[in-house]
């Protein structure tokens, strides 16, 4: 499963995943957005993920 919501000028923190069913995802791309804050801990969980990109934005790690 794939999720690219990158350069949509999204804004704010990064909502926690919750009980959202991303246990398949593999891809996540939110990149070039204005996200800021901490990433949430769950994104690390994510046992398929492969590529993760938050490049340009102002996250806290």
């Amino acid at each position: 499963m794939e999720l690219d919501i990158s350069q949509n000028g999204i804004q704010g923190q990064i909502p926690a995943l919750g009980s959202a069913n991303l246990s398949k995802l593999v891809y996540l791309n939110m990149m070039e957005n204005k996200f800021n804050g901490p990433i949430p801990p769950q994104i690390f969980h994510l046992e398929y993920l492969q590529h993760l990109d938050l490049s340009t934005n102002s996250l806290e790690a």
